[in-house]
């Protein structure tokens, strides 16, 4: 994803400047980092398969948000895809999040 949506960031008709396309993708670090622990408190009162399947759905909104299609969204709208990166990271946080326990008893 991160090739091809600075190249699309900073052609027409978005002409964002390469710092500014940046930004996004650390929209998308910061929210991860944000809602890590978070999710991690919440892990201990729900259910870990809960969470996981929210974070499909909400990743799957946050992709329909960064690749937006013309014919849903007939004019490109910047704002709405760092919208998507930012939901990207959250709902990054909540599919890694559960699953650390797992990992580490795995190894």
């Amino acid at each position: 994803m991160d090739p091809t949506l600075s190249i699309q960031l900073t052609s027409p008709p978005h002409n964002l400047k390469i710092e500014n396309s940046g930004l996004g993708f650390s929209l998308y670090a910061l929210t991860l980092a944000l809602f890590s622990p978070i999710f991690g408190v919440l892990c201990q009162y729900m259910d870990r398969r809960t969470i996981i399947s929210g974070s499909i759905l909400t990743m799957a909104l946050s992709l329909f948000l960064v690749g937006p299609s013309p014919l849903v969204f007939p004019n490109e709208q910047t704002y709405l895809m760092f919208i998507g990166l930012g939901v990207l990271g959250a709902s990054d946080a909540m599919a890694t999040v559960p699953n650390i326990p797992e990992i580490v008893a795995s190894v």
